[in-house]
């Protein structure tokens, strides 16, 4: 409340306010600055003088400011003081579109932004300390109502001993030029809420744009799709193309083809490549993967977007308030390891749990030595290679006390006997996985183990005969490492097995049931019980299958899908290979 009413009395007290409402509950622009910093009306115009400049660095500033003048004597240091680092970011971008070539440029530009940033500060601390009654006024009135358009505000002001605002001068005035069109790609606020009223997401896409080359960074900054954006994939020789959520196929942003010059620039603003050919943006969760020639050089680069998103796993909240081991299992692309930062961050920072994250390429916690605030108060331990991710994973419960390990993409059988060995040590596993349905880790001899692998077991004849069966069958082999499985179809439909009773039923060729958890365009999340067919599509599940408890439980039952036709598919296994096949079968004479 305290950080919003700086923003306010900082942005009544100026003469270039943008501010229509301030709200502690997130609604539009999750970031300050995204709503305080010029807009493309003033941009439009072609001209930016200095003081308007610095009134806007003022209000995007107040409300750390704001925290610091409340707070100074108890420490705190919240997320929100990621807007100073910002503000740099877009005035060392105003100062580089008027900056002439010279070997020092970078080194006098970082000079001329720190003095500017400075002189706001200063001149916000002293407005702010001015009128700290109002401060405190405008504070209490959010907390009660929890939000405040801005004449409200101005009425308080008003009604206030309020002084006005001075525009500080910088030494940085000669460095301002008129012509900013090109910088309208980084200032221009762009909306970044999730799709449904439950979900509230948070990127940091500047700092992304900012690898990208101009024309690109334009072209994405003003994109209507822009909060679906997925990845931006350079390649040389080739056009630039973006792929967007929900949109099949990839888009063009240019005509030009990338240069081996626009490839090397953007290398130099990432972080260092890791053995996985992966780097990051320090302080934020998106992710660079490099392609290499034969001899090592950048020949293409995929750039991911990373966000961090409240209320995205609130489907499963109550899986989480029992605490057990879950694996997530889908597609690239469908939000796994975002889905991982929450539910490291309700664990740790809702239920009270020792969390610790081993993240092998930086995705979950973001690039550099401190963890993305996305993760809660989750520890993170890095790893160093690929290879060395299932040592670090016995590690963490050996040294650090873990009562949840968290681990991103399981995709060997050292990581997997390495997950085994942690569950048999009784702690709890979040994990996720490549593949689309259950029967994909059934099939894939690597990571079957983490469903109870598969084994061949010889029966008597009288058993063989009571169940219809060949003498030699495939059963479980032990305990599933993750007694509950999420298929993540969609970002908002997810299927949930209990894994033993699913393993079973379909390795003896009956239908499990399952629950289809969704969440609706209004934001409404349900739960169905179902029968489970993976070969169905997701409006055959909503059409009317079983919703018998007790449906799956026995061989032989059936249940009507779109067209009343009979679409029971067991799965058949070949006993020589293992592999199975999906083969509709009908009841024969004797009932089976």
């Amino acid at each position: 409340a305290y950080h919003e009413a700086g923003h306010a009395v900082v942005a009544t007290l100026t003469r270039f306010a943008r501010m229509d409402t301030i709200s502690i509950v997130p609604f539009s622009h999750p970031n300050a600055t995204e709503r305080f910093l010029p807009g493309i009306d003033v941009l439009d115009s072609g001209m930016l003088t200095s003081a308007f400049l610095q009134s806007q660095m003022q209000i995007a500033l107040a409300g750390v400011v704001a925290e610091q003048l409340i707070y100074a004597d108890h420490d705190i240091i919240t997320r929100r003081q990621g807007d100073v680092p910002q503000v740099s970011r877009a005035v060392r971008a105003v100062l580089a579109g008027q900056a002439q070539e010279a070997d020092n440029v970078d080194e006098e530009l970082d000079r001329q932004v720190t003095r500017m940033v400075d002189d706001a500060l200063a001149a916000t601390t002293e407005l702010l300390s001015d009128n700290y009654p109002l401060l405190h006024k405008i504070a209490d009135r959010i907390i009660a109502n929890e939000r405040m358009s801005l004449e409200t505000c101005q009425q308080l002001v008003t009604g206030a001993p309020a002084k006005a605002a001075r525009a500080a001068t910088s030494r940085s005035d000669d460095l301002l030029g008129e012509d900013i069109r090109s910088m309208r790609s980084l200032l221009e606020p762009q909306p970044t809420t999730g799709s449904t009223d439950l979900v509230h997401v948070e990127d940091d896409m500047e700092s992304l744009l900012h690898v990208l080359p101009k024309d690109v960074r334009a072209t994405l900054a003003n994109h209507p799709n822009r909060s679906n954006l997925l990845e931006v994939v350079l390649d040389l020789g080739r056009q630039p193309f973006a792929r967007f959520g929900g949109v099949r196929g990839d888009e063009s942003l240019r005509e030009k083809i990338v240069t081996a010059d626009e490839l090397e620039t953007a290398e130099r603003r990432l972080g260092a490549f890791g053995g996985d050919n992966r780097a990051g943006l320090p302080g934020t969760l998106h992710r660079i993967s490099a392609i290499r020639n034969r001899l090592g050089g950048i020949i293409g680069l995929t750039c991911r977007v990373g966000r961090a998103t409240s209320g995205r796993v609130d489907i499963i909240k109550d899986l989480l308030e029992t605490p057990t081991s879950i694996l997530f299992l889908g597609p690239p692309g469908v939000g796994k390891t975002t889905v991982l930062r929450e539910v490291a961050r309700q664990l740790s920072d809702v239920y009270k749990m020792r969390v610790v994250i081993v993240d092998t390429s930086n995705e979950i916690g973001g690039d550099g030595d401190i963890p993305h605030p996305a993760i809660g108060s989750a520890r993170r331990m890095q790893v160093q290679s690929p290879q060395e991710q299932h040592r670090v994973m016995i590690e963490a419960v050996e040294n650090h006390m873990p009562e949840v390990i968290i681990i991103d993409e399981i995709g060997t059988e050292e990581e997997a006997q390495a997950c085994r060995t942690i569950a048999e040590r009784g702690v709890i596993l979040i994990g996720t996985a490549h593949g689309k349905v259950m029967d994909n880790l059934l099939k894939n001899p690597t990571l079957c183990d983490l469903v109870g692998g598969i084994e061949s077991v010889t029966i008597s004849d009288e058993e063989a005969k009571l169940r219809g069966t060949q003498k030699t069958i495939l059963e479980r082999r032990a305990p599933p490492t993750f007694p509950l499985l999420v298929e993540m179809h969609e970002r908002y439909t997810w299927v949930v097995h209990s894994v033993e009773q699913s393993v079973d039923s379909l390795l003896a060729g009956r239908a499990p049931t399952v629950q289809i958890r969704k969440v609706d365009q209004k934001g409404k999340p349900s739960i169905t019980k179902c029968r489970y067919d993976s070969q169905e599509t997701e409006h055959q599940w909503e059409a009317g299958f079983s919703m018998d408890d007790e449906a799956g439980e026995g061989a032989g039952q059936w249940f009507e899908g779109l067209d009343n036709r009979q679409v029971y598919a067991p799965v058949e296994y070949h006993r020589e290979s293992g592999h199975a096949n999906h083969t509709p079968r009908r009841k024969g004479r004797n009932g089976r």
